[in-house]
């Protein structure tokens, strides 16, 4: 029974990941718009940190995926590259952040951009140019350093969700 659901989420997960890959919108019959949860807006919950550490293309996508869906509902994202996942944040990234993903054909250095250019704020952990031995000038425009106090806080705020890959 736990192997259905699981694959039953899984295809619903995936189902509407395509979605919001492709720019589609699905559009719910009265029925199920009746029993929709309340919006991030009308919960209090407006604002979404967003912490990516996996050196995986594949998870950037979709943490870069389901940010900007958060983002097309309303709420304030902010992302935070710590690791491996602070190599998107480089002018130069690397090759597997250039990686196209289908249906779409947009890679993360492609999400990355287009939350940078529509307000989201993306920074790089404390640590991730000094262990570098890297200055800000590495980082593409629209990138700054996240400051760990003002990380801290924002996990305690409860406007914000957090959520990591």
């Amino acid at each position: 029974m736990n192997g259905m659901k699981s694959g039953i989420v899984s295809s619903l997960f995936s189902l509407a990941a395509l979605s919001i890959i492709a720019g589609c919108q699905a559009i719910p019959s009265a029925e199920a718009q009746s029993m929709q949860t309340p919006t991030s807006a009308s919960s209090g919950i407006d604002r979404l940190l967003t912490i990516i550490t996996s050196p995986d293309a594949e998870i950037q996508m979709m943490s870069l995926v389901l940010a900007r869906a958060a983002q097309a509902d309303g709420m304030s994202p902010r992302l935070m590259l710590c690791g491996p996942a602070g190599e998107l944040a480089l002018k130069t990234p690397p090759e597997s952040a250039l990686t196209s993903f289908p249906p779409s054909g947009r890679s993360p250095s492609d999400l990355l951009a287009g939350l940078i250019a529509s307000g989201a704020t993306v920074e790089v952990c404390a640590l991730f140019l000094p262990t570098r031995s890297l200055t800000e000038e590495a980082l593409r425009d629209g990138v700054h350093v996240a400051s760990p106090a003002s990380i801290a806080e924002e996990f305690a705020a409860p406007e914000t969700r957090v959520i990591s890959f």
